[in-house]
C-alpha cells in the first residue's frame, strides 16, 4: 500500500520523459516542435519553428490545406500536429491518436516510442502501411 504513490510517480516520469522540444528535419527545412501535457494528463505536440519562416518579404505562410476550416488561418510555424495522445505503460509508448502533416492536409494513426535517451521515432500509420522518421530531442 505504500508503494502505490511511489509506482504512480514513477509512472508519470516515464509517461512525461516525452515532454520537450525536438529537432525534425524536412528535406531542407528544418523545424522545432515542442511536446506538452494538458490538465487532463494526455499529450500534445505543437510546432514551435520554421527555419524558412517568415519568408524573405517577412510574411508567413498558413496552414491552408487543413481539412478544418478554423484552423486554415494557423500560422505553419505554429500548427498543432498531434493531441490527445495516451501513454501506454505496457508498450511504452505513445498514440491512440493522429498526427496532422500540413504539406497534405491530412491525419495519421501515429505511435511514438523512444529509440534512445535523445531520439524519437514516429511511426504514422495508414491502413495497412506506416512510415518511420526520427525526432531528436534537445
Amino acid at each position: 500500500m505504500l508503494l502505490c504513490p511511489l509506482m504512480a510517480s514513477s509512472l508519470r516520469a516515464q509517461a512525461d520523459r516525452l515532454i520537450g522540444t525536438y529537432l525534425v528535419k524536412h528535406g531542407d527545412v528544418q523545424s522545432t516542435v515542442r511536446f506538452t501535457k494538458n490538465a487532463d494528463g494526455r499529450y500534445q505536440c505543437q510546432v514551435a519553428w520554421v527555419s524558412n519562416e517568415p519568408r524573405p518579404d517577412g510574411t508567413y505562410t498558413y496552414d491552408v490545406k487543413n481539412p478544418d476550416p478554423s484552423r486554415r488561418n494557423v500560422r505553419s510555424d505554429r500548427v498543432l500536429l498531434m493531441e490527445n495522445l495516451v501513454y501506454d505503460k505496457i508498450h511504452d509508448r505513445w498514440g491512440d491518436s493522429y498526427i496532422y502533416d500540413p504539406t497534405s492536409g491530412k491525419k495519421f494513426r501515429v505511435e511514438l516510442s523512444f529509440k534512445d535517451d535523445k531520439t524519437l521515432i514516429v511511426k504514422g500509420m495508414w491502413g495497412p502501411f506506416s512510415r518511420k522518421i526520427y525526432w531528436t530531442k534537445k
